[in-house]
């Protein structure tokens, strides 16, 4: 019996790696330091069709992308490979879309850029998601974690006009079918990201906009002592819960 389950473990994981090595993004990511990618400072990994002269821009960049998460919640202890790819071609095949995605993996966390995604917002934005998953863990992040708060979380650094919005333009309806979406962190997948591009604007406006209102109901608990809680245990809907 025991020869069995030892057998059935390592089928498993080689099952797990052989998915993994199917997909070429997670190949690429996994094998930046070893590509024609340009290491411009620590964890930042540059597409080698960029100028030197961007080199500065982003590292900056990224810096005050930190520092805003930091200004905001009071730290940031968070390590991923940080890519910024050049073109729309690139960053599909490192996984991303033209803006830019934090990319969680069992064994490290990606934050990859597209040709549009050198944005203080976007940047700041994706880097707390890669706070989130390394405070919560990988199995919390992606399996328990509702996808419409760690967008709403995300969306709190992120300051683009677009996004604002009153909450008492949102309706009970809007806020059920938010905060039902689920857990499912695919792309696509989960009913956060469907319905068309004003739709899914909708959704990031909504999310945020309820997050603020929950982190500020109770000024003397943290973010991250919220996420903490969740850590130990404590389910996601009674730590974010949203106070008549």
């Amino acid at each position: 019996m025991k020869n069995i389950k030892k057998y059935l473990i390592i089928l498993l994981i080689f099952s797990i790696f052989s998915s993994l090595l199917l997909h070429s993004s997670i190949i690429k990511r996994m094998s930046v330091q070893f590509s024609d990618f340009i290491l411009i400072s620590k964890n930042i990994y540059v597409d080698p069709q960029m100028k030197k002269t961007e080199y500065e821009n982003i590292v900056s960049l990224v810096h005050k992308a930190k520092q805003r998460i930091i200004d905001k919640f009071g730290a940031f202890s968070s390590s991923p490979i940080i890519i910024f790819t050049n073109s729309s071609k690139m960053a599909k095949e490192y996984g991303t879309n033209d803006f830019g995605s934090a990319i969680r993996v069992p064994w490290n966390q990606y934050v990859v850029f597209g040709p549009k995604g050198q944005n203080i917002d976007i940047v700041a934005h994706e880097l707390l998601h890669a706070e989130i998953g390394d405070r919560l863990g990988y199995i919390t992040t992606q399996f328990k974690l509702p996808v419409w708060i760690d967008e709403g979380i995300g969306m709190q650094v992120d300051y683009r006009k677009k996004y604002l919005i009153n909450i008492n333009s949102i309706s009970q309806n809007e806020i059920d079918r938010v905060t039902s979406t689920g857990t499912s962190q695919i792309i696509n997948a989960n009913p956060f990201w469907s319905g068309g591009k004003e739709q899914v604007i909708r959704n990031y406006q909504i999310s945020k906009t309820l997050v603020t209102k929950i982190l500020a109901q109770d000024l003397n608990q943290s973010l991250y002592e919220m996420l903490d809680k969740v850590k130990k245990l404590e389910k996601f809907e009674d730590v974010f819960s949203l106070k008549p």
